[in-house]
């Protein structure tokens, strides 16, 4: 007796489950600063510091051994605050003189204007 399935089975794969979270910066500065601080002064170690100041170890640990990383460094920017702002309001005046900004013609302005601060051309 061969046995028949009306519908077919899908096995769908189990979704990760991160149970901890995104631990990505869930500190503040003055934190970590305190934290770096007691444990470069060996007043508590990392492990205590880190408990103390809801800091990871590994984070305590790495900017003591390299002091020249940045507590809240981000990403380099490649523009300017002044450069940033001159171009999204050039393309509010776009807008308002019924320019159309599409996705791919905003890409391209931005484009252009980037190519032109890397060589030097604009400040």
């Amino acid at each position: 007796m061969a046995i028949t399935l009306e519908r077919p089975i899908y096995f769908w794969p189990k979704l990760f489950d991160n149970k901890m979270g995104n631990k990505r910066c869930n500190y503040k500065k003055e934190n970590l600063k305190k934290a770096i601080k007691a444990y470069k002064n060996h007043e508590m170690s990392s492990a205590t510091a880190a408990k103390a100041f809801d800091v990871p170890e590994s984070t305590i640990r790495k900017h003591k051994s390299n002091p020249v990383l940045n507590i809240g460094g981000d990403r380099p920017r490649f523009l300017t605050d002044h450069q940033e702002e001159y171009l999204a309001v050039l393309f509010r005046q776009l807008e308002t003189i019924g320019a159309r900004l599409t996705k791919d013609m905003v890409l391209k302005i931005a484009g252009e204007y980037m190519s032109l601060v890397r060589q030097g051309r604009l400040d």
